[in-house]
């Protein structure tokens, strides 16, 4: 039991820090597009 708990507490900490990634990778090419089409 105590593996399996484990196990899934450590997916759902990578999940969301390769959510977090994905946010903030997202947010900057959203922001160099802007620049870009601006300039």
């Amino acid at each position: 039991c105590n593996e399996y708990l484990y196990l899934t507490y450590h997916s759902v900490t990578y999940i969301r820090y390769v959510h977090k990634r994905l946010r903030a990778d997202l947010e900057l090419n959203q922001d160099s597009t802007i620049i870009h089409f601006s300039s």
